[in-house]
């Protein structure tokens, strides 16, 4: 049969279209990546939030909820001067100085500023707006760099507003993975060693240890982070288990899921989306391990529940804050990559794997176990400051009160960063960090997404000015 021109050029481009996306579809993730490099360039060059002038104010008419204890304190006022505060007294026979700025609080609710202790930043300045739009006035970055170290200064200057910035070091990895700028490969004891006290030199004063790391690269890690006061959070090493880092004497264990190779009967560290059995026979005993060791945990509940929730991925991504996420890294999630890290069915994630999870937090916050709240925010679809408010949710979900929930990302989690008599609570001589939310927090855990005004160090956002940055934030993403 004679094929006639026309057709063969058909034929040609059948072929290279079905060619093209034969490859488009294998690397998908890695050109998402590079379309993400490309977005995250272009909003680095967003102006920051400059400080402007810091009035001496005073906050009337709101109900103040100080987390010293679970109280509200009806119509009070809260006075602040140089971005700290001076006075927190009810509003009955209140005397006001002329000089003072008035903020009318209109009946609405005054909590401290909301905290994320295991935050991507992926170095893009971006993500402090979207901090400071949902009320998170500090955060603790889990993969430092020098330029994490840059923002913290300048935060600490006050060259910049931005959420107070605590960073680990670079991660410390072991055999089999890749050095990059925000972390290290550490092949044995000497190598450990070194990195501790070049980390120290540079600045950092948290280390964090990571999955694969051989017992005496982490044993080795943990001494070098005695010697020099720097604190450790981190994974759970396969070669330790819970057992191994209570003894060392890690901080923080840095996600709730960490604790897999105690729980996973047969588990298998080279395959580790295997659906296991789990152990629930351990779980009084792992408890009472991490509580006597004194280790604080980071919730990072938020992570573990997108592997269900982007199973849809259609759903994920059509939620409403991913519109000021960075698009191209919310479509990863659409990807053969994404599909083959994330492995366990629907069934065994909702029958098995979070009941699992949530019980665990429930049970840990039970014995006295400080929680503190971390998302693990930067990640595809987990968008900065957003993600706080998501966090909040899983842990009334998992048993927690409102009030225990708030306490994670507030008291707790200055706790964690040895600055509990710097922020945390609403007392005077407190940073001046608040939420004002029109509905009471505590009656209902989605009420924290009620923001009508941020304030950072003395510095106030009013709902206009949130709107603006709203506006701003979502114009430069699309």
């Amino acid at each position: 049969m004679k094929i006639t021109a026309n057709r063969k050029w058909g034929i040609v481009v059948v072929l290279s279209a079905c060619l093209i996306i034969t490859v488009v579809h294998q690397y998908r993730g890695k050109i998402y990546r590079h379309l993400y490099e490309v977005k995250k360039a272009q909003l680095a060059e967003q102006p920051a939030i400059l400080p402007g002038i810091v009035a001496d104010t005073v906050i009337i008419n709101v109900n103040v909820v100080p987390m010293t204890s679970n109280v509200v304190l009806p119509d009070y006022s809260v006075f602040v001067e140089q971005g700290e505060i001076i006075d927190v007294s009810p509003c009955a026979g209140l005397e006001i100085a002329d000089e003072l700025e008035v903020i009318d609080g209109a009946g609405g609710y005054l909590t401290p500023g909301l905290a994320d202790m295991h935050v991507h930043m992926d170095e893009n300045m971006f993500s402090h707006k979207l901090f400071l739009l949902n009320g998170v006035t500090s955060v603790r970055e889990m993969s430092g760099s020098s330029k994490v170290l840059e923002w913290q200064r300048a935060v600490t200057g006050d060259e910049i507003v931005a959420p107070d910035i605590y960073t680990t070091g670079p991660i410390l990895r072991g055999q089999n993975s890749k050095t990059s700028a925000s972390s290290v490969v550490l092949r044995s004891v000497k190598d450990a060693k070194r990195e501790i006290q070049r980390q120290y030199r540079e600045g950092y004063r948290i280390v964090k240890p990571y999955t694969y790391l051989a017992e005496e690269v982490y044993k080795a890690i943990l001494l070098g982070a005695g010697n020099t006061g720097m604190s450790v959070v981190g994974h759970i090493p396969y070669s330790m288990g819970t057992k191994g880092v209570a003894a060392a004497g890690q901080d923080e264990i840095a996600h709730i899921h960490s604790f897999h190779s105690d729980f996973f009967i047969g588990f298998d560290g080279s395959d580790v989306f295997r659906e296991y059995k789990i152990n629930h026979a351990e779980t009084d005993d792992i408890v009472t391990m991490v509580k006597d060791a004194g280790m604080r945990v980071t919730t990072s509940l938020l992570v573990n529940q997108a592997l269900l929730d982007a199973q849809n991925p259609d759903s994920f991504l059509d939620r409403s804050m991913m519109k000021y996420e960075i698009g191209w890294a919310a479509r990863y999630i659409r990807s053969p990559d994404y599909r083959l890290r994330t492995m366990w069915t629907t069934e065994y994630l909702n029958d098995h794997y979070l009941p699992w999870i949530y019980g665990l937090i429930k049970k840990l916050h039970d014995a006295g176990v400080l929680l503190v709240l971390g998302t693990d925010s930067g990640l595809p679809g987990l968008v900065h400051g957003f993600s706080t408010h998501e966090e909040l949710e899983l842990l009334v979900k998992s048993g927690l009160t409102p009030y225990e929930a708030w306490l994670t990302g507030t008291r707790n989690a200055a706790v964690a960063v040895s600055a509990r008599e710097k922020w945390g609570t609403i007392e005077p001589g407190k940073q001046a960090d608040f939420i004002l939310l029109s509905r009471h927090p505590f009656q209902d855990i989605s009420h924290s997404t009620s923001i009508i005004g941020v304030m950072k160090k003395g510095r106030w956002f009013d709902n206009q000015a949130l709107e603006k940055l709203r506006a701003e934030i979502s114009n430069a993403v699309n």
